[in-house]
């Protein structure tokens, strides 16, 4: 294991987040049914395109004490991700190895889309499905910091923490430690074996690191939903007004006062054109498009960066600003309080 101090590792995470963001937790639990199922190919395709890679694996099993020859391509083995005991004594070899040509096309380009990546991991591996998920998460962020020619793309500890950033840190920080329970006569034997690249304090502590940053992340996105809900709320209420105009009128065409003069006749005559009503939902119409688009961003979003909610906080603070829900509202509001003033109370209860 390396050892590097927190420092060392808040810097590493600073510089990863501002490159590929933050993701949040990859739905591993919900996808073990296809693990347990040996759909294994279909479930790591899912952890690549968790972290954006669009490629083709080849997953190969090995003994536990693999150990490759040189092909001529640049691979890495992961000598340093093997199985320690409690005092972090190696009792295993290899557990992972991914091999990366070293005409790996750039990360985003039509080249990338399908490209063969040949993964190889210790069959010993497989009884264990959040650990598997971790190791398979760090060979395939191997892959995406070469691809992106990131200048730490051969740092073991960059590439752990590239995985805990985008998506599997609760699964890095609970598939590295595994304990098993051997019965034996009348005494039980645990034996803990721990995976990765760092000690438990570091690990501790980039868990914690990410888990801070994706939280304050999360919590901006509630209160823009909230805005908008709120915003979105209020237009609707604005249509329901809109459907009692429209009834109120019903009423009065169908019952006219004729023992007194309508209040506001004016009005009275221009509610009755007829695109009067229609042209209040095209005043309104606008502002529903921009939240609804709001509302379709904001719930699809799961990966954060810096610049992820600018363009929906300009959305918000433009409608805020111009207010022209609030007037719509009143608009309509008003529209109410005339209508009430011709028709009777007893007529218009028969609504409710």
């Amino acid at each position: 294991m390396i050892n590097v101090d927190n420092q060392y590792i808040d810097k590493a995470i600073e510089s990863l987040t501002n490159l590929l963001g933050i993701k949040e937790d990859f739905g591993c639990r919900s996808l073990f049914k296809v693990y347990h199922s040996d759909k294994i190919k279909e479930y790591i395709k899912e952890i690549s395109n968790h972290l954006g890679l669009n490629i083709s694996i080849n997953l190969f099993y090995v003994p536990a004490n693999y150990s490759s020859a040189n092909t001529g391509a640049q691979q890495f083995s992961s000598q340093d991700l093997v199985k320690t005991d409690s005092n972090q004594r190696g009792v295993e070899g290899i557990t992972a190895q991914v091999i990366i040509p070293s005409y790996l096309p750039m990360f985003g380009t039509s080249e990338m889309n399908n490209f063969p990546i040949d993964v190889k991991i210790s069959d010993n591996v497989k009884k264990h499905p959040v650990t598997f998920t971790a190791i398979m998460a760090h060979e395939f962020s191997h892959v995406l910091l070469h691809s992106l020619r990131f200048e730490e793309k051969n740092n073991e500890v960059y590439t752990d923490l590239t995985a805990m950033v985008l998506g599997f840190n609760k699964i890095m920080s609970d598939g590295r430690v595994v304990k098993e329970e051997e019965q034996r006569f009348n005494s039980k034997i645990v034996r803990t074996t721990k995976y990765g690249y760092l000690r438990d304090a570091q690990s501790n502590f980039a868990y914690r690191k990410i888990d801070k940053i994706l939280s304050k992340y999360i919590q901006i996105k509630n209160k823009l939903i909230s805005k908008n809900d709120i915003l979105m709320n209020r237009l609707l209420k604005i249509k329901k007004k809109i459907d009692k105009i429209e009834k109120y009128i019903k009423i009065l065409d169908k019952c006219p006062n004729k023992k007194k003069k309508y209040i506001n006749p004016k009005k009275i005559v221009a509610m009755h054109q007829i695109d009067y009503l229609d042209n209040i939902y095209k005043s309104i119409s606008p502002d529903e498009n921009i939240l609804i688009k709001n509302k379709n961003i904001l719930s699809s979003l799961k990966h954060y960066n810096s610049s992820c909610f600018s363009a929906v906080e300009k959305e918000i603070k433009l409608l805020e600003e111009r207010n022209s829900i609030d007037l719509a509202y009143k608009y309509v509001e008003d529209n109410i309080k005339i209508l009430k003033k011709n028709i009777s109370i007893f007529k218009r209860l028969k609504l409710l």
